[in-house]
């Protein structure tokens, strides 16, 4: 299964298509082709899937973690990582405590202030 989704005007930076191929399981998308405005290939998306458990939830559908891009124009890959140092996925509860931070501060973290103290 594919979807096809046609982003604004953002010259130089958007894509003019983005195809997306989801699992039909589970409705996540696993790889992507990106095209630039003029419809030519410029990007690849492989991004697995697997299950964790969240907290209060259940077993939910994610990233695996991990996911590479590759740059077809500039002959370039991208390796993405979102795994930190104690675990690969938090989720509600789990936020809490991450290294004695609380990452369910939406003070903090969802508010300019406080993202740009964290940026300073």
């Amino acid at each position: 299964m594919s979807h096809h989704f046609r982003w604004g005007n953002c010259a130089g930076y958007c894509y003019g298509k983005r195809i997306l191929y989801c699992d039909k399981e589970t409705a996540n998308a696993i790889w992507a082709e990106m095209y630039e405005e003029n419809m030519k290939l410029w990007k690849f998306f492989y991004d697995p899937q697997s299950q964790i458990v969240v907290p209060g939830v259940g077993k939910f559908w994610t990233n695996g973690g991990w996911g590479e891009i590759f740059d077809v124009q500039n002959q370039h890959l991208s390796w993405v990582h979102l795994s930190g140092p104690t675990g690969p996925f938090r989720a509600n509860s789990d936020c809490e405590n991450v290294d004695g931070v609380n990452l369910t501060d939406a003070g903090r973290y969802g508010s300019v202030r406080g993202l740009s103290e964290i940026m300073r």
